[in-house]
């Protein structure tokens, strides 16, 4: 059995403003994750290239203001 040491980390609070635009981005992205679920199981792709040729495009349409790498690393949750 191995040992394991735990260690209290501050936590520093988060201005209301930099609350409110990570909660966006967290409902962005689970929008996001829902759609891409959504999608998959209707179109039946089971593949990651098939799924971004079928989906990026629209989905980089709809949420311009996200960084790309949000809508890329929903692909992994098919």
């Amino acid at each position: 059995m191995t040992a394991a040491k735990c260690i209290q980390i501050p936590i520093v609070p988060l201005t209301r403003r930099k609350e409110r635009t990570l909660s966006e981005l967290l409902k962005a992205y689970n929008d996001i994750v829902q759609q891409s679920i959504d999608y998959a199981i209707e179109m039946g792709i089971t593949s990651r290239k098939r799924f971004h040729e079928a989906l990026y495009e629209k989905l980089r349409a709809k949420y311009p203001n996200l960084a790309s790498h949000y809508i890329h690393n929903s692909f992994g949750y098919m």
